[in-house]
């Protein structure tokens, strides 16, 4: 485990300059608790949040974000369009530790790639998402 732990911590560590750890760490490696724990434990990064993958993707009426926190944190949710606009803000205040889903809705939106960003206390992650009609 200790071998594991420390060519995970020096891949994370050496993908820092184009991109936070917390990122990096969770693409290669998943958001899983047992992972996010260990990675805390051999310092790469503070995994204070994972952001998910919209379900369902593409789509065209509702999707549903969900996120988990490893503790209660100040937390904005945003929707922006293919130009950087932003086009809704889909959560903004404190949520509790654990596991959080919410609700976004394509209404009035035109069809496209959306990006969707998470912030929690500083800690930015962000996905795409797909809007079809």
């Amino acid at each position: 485990m200790t071998d594991f732990a420390s060519r995970a911590g020096s891949v994370c560590r050496s993908s820092a300059p184009r991109a936070s750890s917390s990122s990096v760490c969770a693409a290669a490696f998943g958001s899983s608790t047992v992972f996010r724990k260990l990675f805390s434990r051999v310092g790469v990064g503070t995994f204070a949040s994972a952001l998910d993958q919209n379900r369902p993707n593409p789509y065209s009426g509702t999707t549903r974000i969900g996120f988990d926190l490893d503790k209660a944190a100040q937390v904005t949710l945003r929707v922006f369009d293919a130009t950087g606009r932003l086009v809704a803000t889909v959560a903004d205040g404190p949520y509790a530790a654990g596991p959080h889903s919410v609700e976004f809705s394509a209404a009035g939106l035109a069809a496209g790639v959306y990006v969707y960003t998470l912030d929690v206390e500083g800690e930015v992650s962000t996905r795409r998402m797909m809007v079809v009609r």
